[in-house]
């Protein structure tokens, strides 16, 4: 029985440094774990935080769309309005008998020009606010004698040509 109390005292002390060794794995083994869940936590939150921004800019960019087709239908609805205008005013310059109207309606341009960019260009380059030349209006004012019909002819261009500067400001605020 000696013999079995020394070889259990040579066990316990051969033990020893494998407990310690056993204590330094089990320790180490929790630190790994503790960085692993870390780890998982620091990208778990970046993971949110980059669908939260991508959420967020996907919600701009159909904004930003539902912005645009808003302006493309706008200006289409200028452009129309446009149109019509111009027809009226070829209209009420024949019934006016100017003879000069053909002309004058000629150089006027057919759709408001845009740049490559689909931005309206400078209002100065639309030349819109001259539908007829000063000569133009002096001679048929030397020439005819004034009368309700061309009175209204006048208040009519008057009106339209303040209708082309309103549609030129609004098309300046789309910019």
């Amino acid at each position: 029985m000696a013999q079995v109390e020394k070889q259990l005292d040579a066990d316990q002390i051969a033990l020893i440094p494998l407990k310690k060794e056993n204590e330094r794995v089990v320790k180490e083994n929790n630190q790994l774990h503790m960085e692993i869940i870390e780890s998982k936590e620091k990208l778990e939150s970046v993971e949110k935080s980059w669908r939260a921004t991508t959420r967020k800019l996907e919600d701009e960019i159909d904004d930003l769309r539902l912005v645009s087709q808003q302006k493309e239908f706008k200006i289409d609805s200028i452009n129309k309005e446009n149109l019509k205008l111009k027809e009226r005013l070829a209209s009420t310059m024949e019934k006016a008998y100017w003879p000069m109207a053909n002309e004058i309606l000629k150089t006027l341009p057919r759709e408001i020009p845009e740049t490559d960019e689909n931005e309206f260009a400078n209002p100065e380059d639309i030349e819109l606010m001259c539908f007829l030349p000063p000569e133009i209006i002096e001679h048929e004012e030397q020439n005819r004698p004034q009368s309700d019909r061309q009175a209204i002819v006048e208040a009519e261009l008057v009106a339209a040509d303040q209708r082309v500067e309103s549609m030129i400001a609004e098309q300046q605020q789309m910019k």
